[in-house]
């Protein structure tokens, strides 16, 4: 080929369609939301421990963070404040001094 011989053009179209591509953009998104929830959401674990006492039924509340989690001591005392709510509305009556 020399350099007066021109290039010949050509032009290759494809048109394709691909009906599961939007379930494929759609459950990679819930993947990356997935994802980014198990980075940005504090881990926390809440446990309530009810045991027999003198006077009626002791319940103590603990929470365990994963790292440091300043808001930990709030997170437990809402879920006491919610258990003894719970508990007040459904009994009628207050919980006793063990709380």
């Amino acid at each position: 080929m020399s350099d007066a011989d021109p290039v010949k053009r050509f032009a290759s179209l494809q048109i394709q369609r691909d009906p599961t591509s939007g379930w494929v953009l759609a459950f990679s998104i819930l993947a990356m939301l997935g994802l980014f929830a198990g980075l940005f959401v504090p881990r926390r674990r809440l446990w309530v421990k009810a045991h027999p006492a003198a006077e009626g039924v002791r319940v103590e509340y603990a929470g365990l963070a994963r790292g440091e989690d300043s808001a930990l001591a709030r997170a437990v005392a809402d879920l006491a404040s919610q258990h003894t709510t719970a508990y007040v509305d459904e009994a009628g009556t207050a919980p006793g001094p063990g709380r």
